[in-house]
């Protein structure tokens, strides 16, 4: 059963839910020439922070259009690989996966992080596999509230999000899979300033990687 026929984005049309978020459906939606695309609604308060996101390439960002109700439309890239919270429950997960998953997520927190921006829903069912490794998606925009799993203890569900909230979630992330470093563990502070920043983890995994080539 589909339900979006009466929506309107402007330059796009609408296919068929693609999934269901915070902020609520995601669309399916095709450009002008054919490519597809994953659409979300927005209120016009997000129109800055989204593109922000879009500025710097992150989290699969690409552009903001009006939508009808005074809304905008986020539009991304559409990623069909699995999320790391269903790939970690798989026999053929490994060490390796998780210590690339930490690495290639600290290093893309700490672009985001560099542009003054913080993702806010650090989690790893926001953390999709690609061609090329993993990327983190959806970040909060008009939404508020971390998944409560990742959650720094100083937030609620009200918070707005912060660089040592991201921090804290993905000390979170590291500690599910197994991954020890002193980092990882101090980024589980209680104190949000005892935390390391997520470009020091970041310059830690990568040489931690080099060695491992």
């Amino acid at each position: 059963m589909w339900w979006g026929g009466d929506m309107n984005i402007e330059g796009y049309d609408v296919l068929e839910p693609l999934g269901f978020g915070l902020a609520g459906t995601v669309w399916r939606v095709a450009d002008r020439s054919g490519a597809q695309w994953a659409a979300k609604l927005a209120t016009l308060d997000a129109a800055g922070r989204a593109d922000q996101f879009a500025r710097i390439h992150a989290c699969g960002i690409r552009s903001m259009v009006p939508a009808d109700l005074g809304r905008i439309a986020v539009i991304s890239t559409i990623f069909d690989g699995e999320d790391v919270a269903t790939l970690a429950r798989r026999r053929s997960w490994c060490a390796d996966n998780a210590l690339d998953v930490v690495r290639i997520i600290s290093h893309q927190l700490a672009q985001i992080h560099a542009a003054g921006l913080a993702h806010g829903d650090v989690s790893a069912a926001n953390i999709v596999a690609t061609r090329t490794g993993f990327l983190l998606v959806d970040p909060l925009l008009d939404e508020m509230g971390t998944t409560a799993h990742y959650r720094a203890r100083e937030l609620d569900e009200l918070s707005r999000p912060t660089l040592a909230g991201d921090v804290y979630a993905l000390g979170v992330i590291a500690r599910d899979l197994g991954v020890h470093h002193s980092l990882c563990e101090q980024a589980l502070s209680d104190n949000p300033r005892e935390r390391p920043s997520s470009a020091q983890i970041a310059h830690a995994f990568a040489r931690a990687g080099r060695s491992r080539k």
